[in-house]
């Protein structure tokens, strides 16, 4: 019987992917509090009481605030138990609030003034140090912090690899060699240095706000798809700072990456080790371009 291939899930699914991905990172955040919480639960013991988990989301980090009204952990999540909310009156009830660390600026003066007893503060964060700033602040005021490294109270990673059941993988027709989406370009940049010398050896089609080619919602993947190779260049080198460009630009694309983040061992921590190209892999950037130009379906 064929091994199930694996294949790429984000945890909030992919389309309108800033908004989208706090609804399924605040609920996700529900079976890990209730641990911290009710550790009977975990234990095997009698449950001290049955009234559900309040979570209460201190200002939600995009425009696009989602219809959390009703029973929302159970109506979209299919969690039993908890109560997710964004209206501030309920502070006293909340279990839990969580704050995005986008929102906490410029200070405290965004923070409730006083915390009711017993309950716990999440710090909610999905850039790394590098876009993360005015941390020193915010020393002794949170309970958990909530991010995408692997150390985290509570971790949240931009995606993972679940089974592909029906033991197939339709790879999308191939018209290109490499594709890149970029919109924020800086020149000071690793990942900018790397394109530049990579391109004087090989054609890269470059879409994005960058290059003044936007892609829409549902263009991206299509037109990654087209690529036998995508560059998942992260935007700063940090510690299992793996994004959306590894897992929905390039596998969930059926395209290889190229990767350039942390260093190979940390993203054979996430994916298998024959899945991806990474640039340290290579002496050099002309031996990496001879590699992807040379590459066939037999290898």
């Amino acid at each position: 019987m064929p091994r199930a291939s694996p294949l790429p899930r984000l945890p909030w699914g992919w389309p309108g992917m800033k908004a989208v991905v706090t609804t399924g990172m605040f609920v996700t955040t529900l079976w890990n509090l209730r641990c911290f919480l009710n550790p009977s639960e975990v234990s095997g013991e009698a449950p001290k009481h049955t009234e559900p988990l309040v979570v209460l989301v201190w200002e939600w980090p995009s425009k696009q605030v989602p219809n959390i009204s009703g029973n929302a952990c159970h109506e979209l999540y299919g969690i039993a138990g908890c109560w997710l909310t964004t209206e501030r009156q309920l502070l006293a009830r909340a279990d839990v609030v969580v704050f995005p660390h986008a929102r906490l600026q410029p200070g405290r003066d965004r923070l409730p003034k006083k915390r009711p007893p017993g309950q716990n503060w999440v710090w909610v964060s999905l850039e790394s140090p590098s876009n993360t700033k005015a941390l020193a602040g915010w020393n002794q005021t949170f309970n958990w912090v909530m991010t995408y490294r692997r150390d985290s109270d509570i971790f949240i990673p931009y995606g993972k690899l679940v089974p592909n059941r029906s033991a197939t993988m339709n790879i999308p027709a191939k018209t290109n060699l490499v594709s890149w989406v970029i919109s924020n370009y800086h020149r000071t940049q690793k990942r900018a240095e790397v394109y530049k010398n990579l391109s004087r050896y090989l054609h890269v089609n470059i879409y994005g706000k960058a290059n003044k080619k936007p892609l829409c919602k549902n263009c991206l993947l299509p037109t990654t798809s087209k690529s036998k190779f995508y560059l998942a260049f992260e935007n700063s080198i940090h510690q299992d700072y793996i994004t959306e460009k590894l897992w929905r630009n390039s596998l969930m694309a059926g395209t290889v990456p190229v990767v350039l983040g942390p260093p190979r061992a940390n993203y054979e921590q996430f994916i298998p080790a024959d899945s991806f190209i990474h640039v340290d892999d290579f002496g050099s950037l002309a031996e990496l371009a001879t590699f992807l130009k040379t590459m066939n379906s037999s290898r």
